[in-house]
């Protein structure tokens, strides 16, 4: 095993991780010309530094795709061949659970999902019809979701955590026009409800975006003859009583086409890539705060700033001012972990992070 990098041997003993400091000299005011080399390290000049520090972790475990590494405490949950692989911010690996979902069209592929209290963890096959949740203490299945086939290869499987601890609960599709919330620990229905004419919608659920409170979801669907159309949940009121909450059909937004990347910028504000650019909008009314053209690829936000993986690598915007403060060229994370801030990115067989 190469010395150059955070991991394990085979005897699970564990090597210190690799970090590279980046001295702040006023944070978050410039540009980072600088890209991984395959072996580890940071190359290129670094002028007008972004700041932070980096770290580099063997990952033998390969992430099915992308979509496949998520946030879990303060380090990552990969979803891979061997299943659910934690790595935590020292480098210990420790497998946590299995899952037999398997993809079978071409476009379908897993997707992973985490509780914010890294008890659970969601495993969907986006573009496709199923999902399971797993209790990340016990290594056990605690819920199997599903919302048939009919259209399913149109949008990711709908699918998300509220809540934490005992509260923890599950918002995931049931069929292509309903959602429904369960309890994440013992996988049961909590939103029974009867539909008619007047309270079946005519809508198709896509991802799901819950707001920091939890009391918002944000639904990238769409509707025939297709158009895109983005609607909000109030999921508070939903699990307080209110029966039909999923059904108010509020809309707030109808981009250029559906699954475009969105995050929360705080509890009533979420960013939506599209409309040629990336726009703020105000939850629930729909109103158009303010305007960033530019901001490309998936998009995290911690307030003040939004960051966007674009092509040439991560970009940083302010949200106050909307000018673009810095770039980290050639890096392209997958996730954030909200609890620390960093992101991380697979490539070459390490798990490489930047935490601001």
């Amino acid at each position: 095993m190469s010395s150059g990098r955070a991991g394990w041997d085979d005897s699970g003993s564990v090597l210190a991780p690799v970090t590279f400091e980046c001295p702040v000299a006023g944070r978050g005011v410039g540009i980072v010309d600088a890209a991984w080399s395959p072996g580890g390290g940071i190359l290129g000049g670094v002028s007008d530094d972004l700041g932070g520090s980096w770290a580099e972790y063997e990952c033998p475990d390969v992430p099915s795709n992308d979509r496949c590494v998520a946030a879990l405490g303060s380090g990552w949950l990969v979803a891979g061949d061997v299943g659910l692989v934690e790595i935590g911010d020292s480098g210990v690996r420790r497998v946590r659970g299995r899952v037999e979902l398997q993809p079978k069209g071409s476009r379908e592929r897993l997707a992973l999902h985490t509780s914010a209290d890294g008890r659970f963890a969601g495993v969907v096959v986006d573009y496709g019809d199923t999902g399971v949740v797993v209790d990340l203490s016990t290594g056990l299945t605690t819920l199997e979701v599903g919302r048939g086939d009919y259209c399913s290869g149109v949008t990711p499987f709908p699918f998300g955590f509220v809540g934490a601890g005992e509260d923890t609960a599950v918002v995931a599709a049931s069929r292509w026009n309903r959602l429904d919330v369960y309890d994440a620990g013992s996988g049961r229905l909590l939103t029974g409800r009867e539909f008619d004419d007047d309270n079946e919608l005519d809508y198709f659920h896509g991802a799901l975006a819950v707001s920091p409170s939890g009391r918002w979801v944000l639904v990238d669907g769409w509707v025939w003859q297709p158009a895109a159309a983005q609607v909000v949940i109030d999921l508070a009121a939903w699990r307080a009583g209110a029966v039909y909450a999923a059904e108010a059909d509020a809309g707030v937004g109808y981009p250029d086409n559906w699954d475009r990347p969105v995050a929360w910028v705080d509890n009533d504000t979420v960013a939506v890539q599209g409309y040629g650019g990336t726009r703020a909008v105000e939850i629930p009314s729909g109103r158009v705060k303010w305007t960033i053209d530019g901001a490309e690829g998936p998009l995290w936000s911690d307030g003040a700033l939004l960051y966007a993986a674009a092509p040439g690598g991560l970009q940083v915007w302010s949200t106050e001012t909307r000018e673009r403060v810095g770039v980290l060229a050639g890096y392209r994370p997958v996730a954030r972990n909200p609890a620390t801030g960093a992101f991380a990115e697979f490539r070459d067989g390490a798990l490489r992070c930047w935490r601001p």
